[in-house]
């Protein structure tokens, strides 16, 4: 089975002339380095990403996985440019997407387009891990993320699909230890909440922290899992 792997990453606004992601101007010996696209530049940057999926598959690529760095930062719901980036990369022949840039979790959606083809959208994944919740910027679901498991394998057609996907909810958990030094753990939110070892260890109120931002997950993900 041969897996193709790319992502993209959007650009922001250029200064003075030049181009820039994260407001921080981009290096003249990272071109070609990085696949980059622009809202504004949209239609000619998708030309580009299908020339990218293109050559991958002429490569012998069966299966193709596409990251894309894409959205609004603390928005629980895809933008209308992310639904239309998505039905493009359904069109171009990707079969995942796997989003980030939000810092909270999006809804995965199934899209399918006239000639049957489907392609599974995580919109964001959320944080795995980060600095960032309630007591930092005052979001808690900015501790929220996922892990998505996926089965693929071939179909009745012997196209290399995915077959089932499971989802696990988890949660940043930032402690200091006995030496007074900052910690993190990323934690399964359902594991965390079985384990007896757990319930000895965490407060009542970190547990209780985990409990809801496991519901809050499976909220925002009720119809896909």
């Amino acid at each position: 089975m041969n897996l193709g792997i790319t992502s993209f990453v959007f650009e922001s606004p250029q200064n003075n002339g030049e181009r820039t992601l994260n407001e921080k101007k981009i290096p003249k010996e990272a071109d070609g380095l990085i696949n980059t696209f622009g809202y504004k530049t949209l239609e000619e940057d998708l030309n580009k990403i299908e020339n990218i999926i293109n050559d991958m598959k002429n490569e012998g690529a069966e299966f193709i996985i596409v990251g894309m760095h894409w959205g609004i930062e603390y928005d629980k719901n895809p933008s209308e440019y992310q639904k239309k980036i998505a039905k493009e990369l359904n069109n171009f022949g990707v079969d995942l997407v796997l989003g980030s840039h939000p810092h909270v979790i999006q809804p995965i959606e199934k899209i399918k387009n006239e000639q049957g083809e489907e392609t599974i959208v995580v919109y964001s994944m959320g944080n795995f891990l980060s600095n960032q919740s309630k007591e930092t910027i005052g979001k808690s679901e900015t501790s929220d993320g996922v892990i998505l498991e996926f089965k693929i394998g071939q179909n009745e057609k012997k196209d290399i699909v995915i077959k089932d996907y499971k989802i696990i909810p988890t949660w940043v958990y930032k402690y200091n230890d006995n030496n007074g030094n900052t910690k993190y753990k990323i934690l399964s939110a359902e594991d965390t909440l079985k384990s007896e070892e757990a319930k000895n260890k965490l407060s009542k109120e970190i547990l209780q922290k985990i409990k809801k931002s496991e519901e809050a997950t499976k909220s925002i993900l009720k119809n896909n899992n």
